[in-house]
Formats: structure tokens, C-alpha cells, sequence
């Protein structure tokens, strides 16, 4: 399979290996080229860093929702993938840090009027789960290949 480079909104998907646009982001726009169909992915978008080594600004906020240029850091990561016409989002969360993170992309995604189904997978406040562990959570919920981003 040939590498995708990816050089800050998609408009159509082609299967020939063109260079096609991608649109929607504020940061400019992608290119993307010799983008070809490839199987599909389920996109898992993980939300549950809980800030340890930044606790004087996530002590109040979660991580995922602390501000980078006044929008919060998984703003970018889930309209990425709305860009790239993903359907469905998975978002590993802390249970205490659901309601947050969930209205704020509730109302995010409507002021876009897109049609998305985001499902949280919530993992416990107490537990030290790392990457591997907390996509063994979404593993059984889906049955495609994981395209895990951070957003943590």
C-alpha cells in the first residue's frame, strides 16, 4: 500500500489515486494524494488521560478539554474525522469526565449539522488502563480495524 502524506478539508472520495482535497478544518487545508479505498476503519478517539503530569491545568478540566488556540484539544481530533466522512467515533472516556466532554461534542457536532454517532466507552476513575487496555474495551464493539487517535 503507498504511504498517504498528508500536507490543515475532503470533497470527494476517489479511488484512482488522485490527489483529492480534504475541507473543514480551520488550521488550512490537507491534501491528500494517492488516497486509495482502503478496508474500513472505526476511528477510536482517546479522551481518558487524566493530566498527572499537568495537574495545576486539568486539576478542574479534563485533559482532552483543555484549550489549544481557545477550542478545546478534542474539537480537532473528532471534526478531523468528520472531514474525512467518518460516521462513527468512538471516545474513550473517564466515567467522572462523560457529561463534559459529551455535551460539548453534542453541541459542537449540531452546530455543524452533521450526521455522527458518537458512542463514549467509559473507563473507571480509578483505574490505570494504558492504550492497549482501553481499546480492548472497544474492541468487542466493533468489527473493522481500529484508527486509534489521541486526543489526551
Amino acid at each position: 500500500m503507498s504511504p498517504t502524506v498528508l500536507s490543515p478539508t475532503i470533497e470527494d472520495d476517489k479511488s484512482d489515486g488522485e490527489e483529492t482535497a480534504v475541507s473543514g478544518l480551520n488550521s488550512g487545508n490537507f491534501r491528500v494524494r494517492n488516497r486509495r479505498r482502503s478496508p474500513e476503519f472505526t476511528p477510536v478517539v482517546m479522551a481518558a488521560g487524566c493530566g498527572s503530569q499537568m495537574f495545576e491545568l486539568a486539576s478542574s478540566t479534563p485533559k482532552c478539554m483543555l484549550p489549544v488556540a481557545n477550542t478545546p484539544m478534542i474539537w480537532y481530533s473528532v471534526h478531523f474525522l468528520i472531514a474525512h466522512k467518518f460516521e462513527e467515533i468512538f471516545v474513550v472516556v473517564r466515567r467522572a469526565d462523560r457529561d463534559t466532554i459529551e455535551s460539548y461534542l453534542t453541541s459542537s457536532t449540531r452546530k455543524l449539522e452533521q450526521d455522527i454517532h458518537i458512542e463514549y466507552v467509559c473507563i473507571e476513575d480509578d483505574a490505570d488502563l494504558g492504550t492497549a487496555d482501553s481499546l480492548r474495551l472497544v474492541a468487542p464493539k466493533t468489527k473493522s480495524d481500529l484508527l486509534v487517535i489521541s486526543s489526551d
